[in-house]
């Protein structure tokens, strides 16, 4: 149903923008399907827009959440797509790359000295 064909940053501080590109076709014609992306743990508010003379190509954009809302240990997250119907059940979820937060609020080996 998904292949992401880019997206960015990869890194950065939390409220930024993500853009994400994927090629989607719907495989559930009698249901309505929505896309979201989900930073780690939280899924976050997409906008999605069609991709200009690319067939079933859609532009998804959010924000990255802050990284306290994570429950993570590790600065990096994983990035997710996921297709949801109008009840919220996940009918596809495809990860397909990770984020670093700058600003986690870890401690490194470096702030200890």
């Amino acid at each position: 149903m998904f292949r992401v064909l880019s997206y960015t940053p990869q890194e950065g501080d939390e409220g930024v923008p993500i853009t994400v590109e994927t090629h989607f076709q719907n495989r559930f014609p009698d249901r309505r399907v929505f896309l979201r992306m989900v930073i780690g743990t939280r899924a976050v508010g997409t906008d999605i827009r069609p991709v200009e003379g690319e067939a079933d190509v859609w532009r998804l954009e959010g924000t990255i959440p802050p990284f306290h809302t994570q429950r993570s240990n590790s600065s990096t997250v994983a990035l997710s797509v996921q297709a949801v119907d109008s009840e919220n059940n996940i009918l596809e979820s495809v990860t397909f790359g990770k984020f670093l937060y700058w600003s986690s609020g870890e401690l490194d080996a470096s702030d200890m000295s």
